[in-house]
């Protein structure tokens, strides 16, 4: 799936690493700095993609664009994916990020 975002959440809590899918569904993990990869560790995964309205996107480039009033909410955004996915605690996705070798994760998404 393209254009979802895969984070990775430190068991521990102390650090994670996020990345956006490409063509293919293949992703590169960012910690820090762009592409630097993620810290070995034991992870739990979520992955979502929302959808973005390119009307919307236009209107905050525009040099005439005002934000919503305070008081207003804004629309909660549409995650194209299925809840679950969202929730590094229900996705039911793991990862053990090794130091040495080759650290590549395929997650399935069956809903």
């Amino acid at each position: 799936m393209e254009g979802a975002t895969v984070a990775f959440q430190s068991v521990g809590g102390s650090h994670g690493a996020i990345g956006r899918t490409g063509a293919g569904g293949k992703y590169k993990l960012t910690t820090s700095v762009s592409g630097d990869g993620v810290i070995p560790g034991e992870y739990k995964v979520k992955i979502f993609k929302y959808k973005i309205d390119p009307a919307a996107a236009e209107d905050i480039m525009d040099e005439m664009y005002a934000p919503p009033d305070a008081g207003q909410m804004a629309a909660e955004p549409q995650n194209l994916l299925p809840a679950k996915y969202a929730d590094a605690a229900k996705s039911g996705f793991t990862a053990t990020v090794k130091e040495d070798g080759k650290n590549d994760f395929t997650f399935n998404m069956t809903d």
